[in-house]
């Protein structure tokens, strides 16, 4: 199976995405970071909310962010998770589009090579 060409094409700009959200300094660690964007546990009060950024972030709501903040988590940790997570989320629906899209073409070369 062949990547598709646009998974060619923007892999540079992703990976560089990707570092710049998981290995660059933060308020959060990197290894924190990178447990979010592969959807493990953190083990911090943000937990909950991250499970919303990747499955219902429609329902995340300001007073969820209250919430984190009376909790003590401040600004700059909120954003470098949200932004872990939803990066991870993204790029697992991404690889499931672009497999699919895969799977679909290897179905078509099979049913042109048949005839």
């Amino acid at each position: 199976m062949t990547e598709p060409l646009a998974a060619r094409k923007y892999a540079g700009a992703i990976s560089a995405l990707r570092h710049a959200i998981l290995e660059t300094p933060g308020i959060t660690l990197p290894a924190t970071r990178r447990m979010a964007e592969a959807g493990i546990p953190t083990g911090t009060l943000a937990d909950p909310w991250l499970d919303l950024v990747r499955n219902a972030s429609p329902r995340l709501t300001d007073g969820h962010v209250d919430e984190l903040r009376a909790a003590g988590i401040v600004d700059d940790e909120i954003l470098e998770l949200t932004l872990a997570a939803s990066f991870g989320e993204a790029a697992r629906r991404l690889r499931r589009g672009l497999d699919a899209v895969a799977d679909t073409s290897d179905a078509v070369d099979s049913q042109i090579e048949e005839r």
